[in-house]
């Protein structure tokens, strides 16, 4: 599993513009958490988490939790949903995928944004299509 998470995702060219680097702190079945460090490459004004690079590293997460149980299928993001609950403005953040539901076709997925006072700063629902 670990060879085919890194090799699909650690290595997409848009984190490294973007000077992101990725850290798996948790790789189970159904269940990933990642950290990354907060650069001015990610903010907007005042220093915030852009909205757009949130819903990224949620698709991002969200499909790498589905892929910890989908190892020999093509997958896609059919439907992503955002809650912002509070500004991501820190240092360090964890972003968690959770697997909720997997049908034979279907995987219901939900994540979570933390930042490293364990604040809840958004949460999200998603929904991916096996092939």
């Amino acid at each position: 599993m670990e060879d085919i998470i890194n090799q699909i995702y650690l290595n997409l060219p848009i984190l490294k513009k973007l000077d992101i680097k990725i850290n798996i702190e948790k790789l189970e079945n159904g269940n990933v958490v990642i950290s990354f460090d907060h650069n001015e490459n990610l903010e907007r004004r005042g220093g915030i988490l852009f909205g757009g690079f949130i819903a990224l590293m949620f698709d991002f997460v969200l499909g790498m939790t589905v892929r910890t149980i989908n190892e020999h299928s093509d997958q896609v993001t059919i439907s992503l949903s955002i809650h912002f609950l509070n500004k991501a403005k820190s240092k360090r953040y964890f972003v968690e995928g959770k697997v909720v539901k997997k049908g034979r076709s279907i995987v219901f997925v939900e994540g979570f944004l933390y930042d490293e006072q364990n604040t809840l700063l958004a949460k999200a629902y998603g929904i991916w299509k096996i092939f």
